[in-house]
């Protein structure tokens, strides 16, 4: 569609916009890939609600501080990574982050589709957001360009997300509006508004947004890096 109404260099710049989000979106495939298996097993014990609602925990943090992170780069990055003529590509990044950010998590609450074998919840949701997002695309692309496309994609992932987030609670309450996550969306919201900010103002803003996500999951942050210093121990030891 951005081809059809803007024409091909436009589309050839929104592209290089997907670089960064891609990097998230292949983050998540591979925990998302995990998840399942660990949801179909853990289905039938007693501390399945308590299981799912701490997988989603970790996966928010996870998700929030990589989010945030990569918009706090994305300006100096996009400099380095692409040639002046596609460093406007920035301004695409803010809606896409956000949108591969809920887009995750409502990957996330379809696991619970698979564990009951309930098709249908892929297709509606799924359908619903393609829906959104075709008209969103319609309405919008004419009135801002690019930035149209891209904040449709962004709506049309958020929908998905509260449309799975009430439909999956048939299967499993798992408490994504906690006041805790309900501020990191609402940085996270912040931090994307902070990319369109220009010069040293704007960086430092994000900056003090990337700390503030940090400090906000300093315990996620420890728990990780024991984990990791574990796991690098055991592989040095088995050597």
């Amino acid at each position: 569609m951005v081809t059809a109404m803007i024409g091909i260099a436009a589309n050839g710049v929104y592209a290089i916009s997907y670089k960064l989000p891609s990097i998230l979106s292949a983050l998540s495939t591979v925990f998302n890939q995990a998840w399942a298996y660990s949801a179909i097993h853990e289905d039938k014990s007693d501390d399945r609600v308590a299981f799912n609602n701490n997988m989603y925990d970790k996966l928010v943090r996870f998700l929030l501080i990589v989010t945030i992170f990569l918009m706090c780069v994305m300006k100096p990055f996009m400099k380095i990574y692409v040639s002046e003529a596609y460093f406007g590509a920035w301004e695409y990044t803010p809606y896409l982050l956000v949108g591969n950010f809920f887009l995750t998590i409502a990957t996330f609450l379809s696991t619970f589709y698979t564990v009951n074998k309930d098709s249908k919840g892929f297709l509606y949701s799924g359908t619903a957001g393609a829906v959104i997002n075709i008209g969103l695309n319609a309405l919008l692309i004419p009135i801002i360009n690019i930035h149209g496309a891209a904040l449709a994609t962004c709506i049309s992932y958020i929908c998905v997300f509260l449309y799975r987030v009430r439909d999956t609670r048939k299967y499993m309450l798992v408490e994504v509006f906690r006041k805790q996550y309900v501020v990191g969306y609402i940085i996270l919201i912040l931090t994307a508004a902070s990319m369109f900010l220009d010069g040293l103002l704007g960086q430092f803003t994000l900056c003090i947004e990337t700390i503030i996500i940090i400090i906000f999951n300093i315990r996620f942050i420890k728990e990780c890096l024991r984990m990791v210093s574990r796991t690098i121990g055991k592989i040095m030891n088995s050597r």
